[in-house]
């Protein structure tokens, strides 16, 4: 196995071989490298010689076009320019497929490929392998491999840790033996206790199972994350889940109607909910100024009730405590008053400005999430020194993807939950276990710390 270090490759003039396109043989003759490799190509148009550089695609290689969400997916090598890539992924798209919708976006790849529009190109190979040919301006004598990435003004590149999982899909021999060792709940409480010792940014992603020992019903009941022996109380044994599709809330009165029945019912619940010690310890962590973030797929406001501020918090599902109108966007803190008119006839309320369909900030299935948070709740997770993973199965997008961008910058990775997640082999500290029990533990022993 290589290292960018010992064997620097060479990105002023490219070359490929067998390995490059059979991912079995570079893994066979440890024709890889110890981390995986990102490079990002940032175009603007009309900079035609961006477009003839050279790329080598391993069969290990994702490539994102990122302005038109185009991703090229592992599996097939190449060797060839730019323009030809995207060439080729023109023709892919538009032989497959018939979407009316997909012919704005073949027309915008096609501005790009003829040099009219600026783009973004983004490769992504957990082996190494992968590179755009760098074009330096200056002298780069002094530097050598992908130092000389440096002086291309339109390039930049990192390296990061690779995944267990990306280890284990490409029969690698697994390197981060600190992600299996100490799998017993004493061993790792003490070994959190020091994580959080030494870390002064901390960010914390907590799911359904942080809000079930409140008393609130998870919208569906994961035996992942929540107790197994508890009964099926969850919101969609009660809800029809189809009914609940942004789509049919905005056009079906029915939908409608059924959405106020479930979210008068949620808030009551929630309203009357407190907040347990996995929360507490959030505004524990804030009080001692190592609280980067707190991310939260909960809609309940608990974090907010045990005082940590609200611009500490980021709530990818949107709250319970606020109504939006889908017109004109004005935001309503008076919650009650809009469902005590909605029980009063049970007719779903409107706006009282513009007379739009009005919603609980949450998110519906089918309804866009909030850009501007999602990004926030992705550059805090790269930016933080300690991940902390609470109640979530880390199976729902994009939650589940936030502690790969921690995890590629070699920041640990903690995971307090009941069951098995996909990332339980990639974080530093594994406990299995409710939240709120070892959140309890750590509110009494931070005590001292105060």
């Amino acid at each position: 196995m290589k290292t960018f270090a010992d064997s620097s490759p060479n990105i002023l003039r490219i070359e490929a071989s067998g390995c490059h396109f059979d991912y079995t043989e570079a893994v066979e003759d440890k024709n890889y490298y110890d981390r995986g490799l990102t490079i990002t190509l940032t175009s603007d148009a009309d900079h035609l010689k961006n477009l003839s550089r050279t790329i080598l695609k391993t069969d290990s290689c994702t490539v994102q076009l990122l302005e038109l969400d185009i991703e090229m997916s592992p599996g097939k090598g190449r060797f060839s320019t730019i323009k030809d890539l995207l060439e080729e992924a023109y023709d892919g798209i538009s032989s497959a497929v018939s979407n009316p919708a997909i012919h704005q976006v073949l027309a915008n790849l096609s501005l790009v490929i003829k040099g009219h529009s600026k783009y973004t190109l983004l490769i992504d190979d957990p082996l190494g392998n992968s590179l755009i040919q760098c074009l330096p301006e200056g002298d780069s004598s002094n530097q050598k491999g992908l130092e000389v990435y440096n002086n291309d003004p339109y390039i930049s590149y990192s390296t990061y840790t690779r995944t267990y999982s990306q280890e284990e899909e490409f029969d690698l021999p697994h390197i981060q033996k600190h992600h299996l060792a100490d799998q017993g709940n004493g061993d790792n409480f003490q070994n959190l206790v020091k994580l959080i010792e030494l870390s002064s940014r901390i960010v914390v992603l907590s799911g359904a199972g942080v809000s079930v020992e409140s008393g609130i019903p998870a919208f569906r009941n994961d035996k992942h994350s929540v107790s197994s022996t508890v009964d099926d109380d969850s919101i969609w044994s009660k809800w029809d889940q189809e009914e609940q599709v942004y789509s049919k809330i905005m056009t079906q009165m029915n939908a409608r109607i059924n959405y106020w029945d479930m979210h008068v019912h949620m808030y009551n619940i929630i309203n009357k909910a407190e907040p347990n010690a996995s929360h507490f310890l959030v505004s524990k962590l804030n009080k001692m100024n190592k609280l980067h973030c707190v991310i939260t797929q909960n809609i309940d406001g608990l974090y907010q009730k045990a005082g940590v501020p609200d611009h500490k918090i980021v709530e990818i599902h949107g709250s319970m405590h606020c109504i939006d109108c889908t017109k004109c966007k004005k935001k309503n803190l008076d919650v009650e008053k809009f469902q005590s008119e909605f029980l009063k006839d049970r007719i779903p309320p409107s706006c009282p400005e513009c007379g739009g369909i009005v919603k609980h900030a949450t998110i519906s299935f089918g309804e866009p999430l909030n850009d501007v948070v999602i990004d926030k709740a992705k550059r805090v997770s790269s930016d933080c020194d300690l991940l902390i993973v609470m109640g979530t199965s880390l199976l729902v997008a994009p939650a589940n993807k936030l502690p790969l961008y921690a995890i590629k910058n070699d920041t640990p990775l903690v995971i307090i939950n009941l069951g098995e997640t996909p990332l339980d082999k990639d974080c530093k500290v594994l406990i299995n276990e409710k939240c709120a029990v070892i959140c309890e533990r750590l509110n009494s022993g931070l005590d001292n710390k105060m």
